[in-house]
């Protein structure tokens, strides 16, 4: 009698799961503060609202010592570092040379970029929420130390305007980074276009009107008000943003897909 074998046929082996975005999200928040620069950034933020908040705790007016008044008193200076923050989480990869190991792991790009896009925003909401934490404690002391109103209304309208405002400085940011792949480029077309507008709407009357619309100094600045923006105002920033934010990331995406990484 013979015996019959079968073939012994073994599961085929898992293949493993891909990273969430969520994961990627929380490796590129740590990225960021991985480096000498990241870190003196991120504490920079810090110290600008901690300044700002004492500040406002012993000068002004009474009226202006209000938890919307600690709050809207920080939100110029610290849009002046965000920008820097949202170029160096794209150019990082390319300046420390750790981008091949980073679209080695992950070779969809899209998923890197989506995932850097998402620490950037996570960055704007976590400063307003510093920000937040802080005015309410200088509101808190204020009537301690100085003539204070000591009023705790904070309107939906002033939360919105500043957490766009924080959202929107730090998308340029990383637009100028997509676009340069370079810290030192994006950082000197982030700050050397505005001033270039300035300078060309001191001699030419139709580059002052297009800058109403295209200069994102001056279309953004209703964002850091306590009013609701008008419909005029919403344009203007939708334009310049979608100029200066969305154009550039877009360009920057096209040239990532073709960059060869080395």
């Amino acid at each position: 009698m013979t015996a019959v074998l079968t073939p012994r046929t073994d599961p085929a082996p898992a293949q493993p799961s891909p990273v969430s975005t969520g994961a990627l999200t929380l490796v590129e928040l740590r990225k960021m503060v991985n480096t000498r620069s990241g870190a003196v950034l991120v504490a920079l933020v810090f110290a600008i609202v901690l300044t700002t908040t004492v500040v406002r705790l012993f000068a002004g007016d009474a009226a202006d010592r209000t938890l919307t008044g600690f709050l809207t008193y920080s939100v110029s200076p610290v849009s002046i570092v965000l920008p820097i923050i949202g170029v160096l989480s794209v150019t990082s990869e390319w300046s420390q040379r750790t981008a091949l190991i980073t679209f080695s792991l992950v070779p969809r790009r899209s998923r890197v970029v989506t995932a850097k896009l998402a620490a950037v925003l996570t960055v704007a909401v976590g400063t307003v929420v510093l920000s937040i934490l802080l005015a309410a404690i200088g509101n808190g002391l204020a009537p301690a130390f100085v003539d204070a109103d000591g009023s705790w209304s904070l309107s939906g309208t002033a939360l919105l305007n500043i957490t766009l405002y924080h959202v929107g400085s730090l998308f340029i940011g990383f637009a100028f980074g997509m676009i340069t792949m370079n810290s030192v480029l994006g950082i000197l077309v982030h700050f050397g276009v505005p001033s270039a507008w300035s300078v060309l709407r001191e001699y030419e009357s139709g580059v002052d009107d297009a800058g109403k619309w295209l200069d994102t100094n001056t279309t953004m600045s209703p964002l850091g008000e306590t009013v609701a923006l008008t419909g005029q105002e919403w344009g203007k920033v939708l334009v310049s943003v979608a100029l200066w934010g969305v154009l550039p990331s877009v360009l920057g995406y096209l040239r990532l897909r073709r960059t060869e990484v080395k």
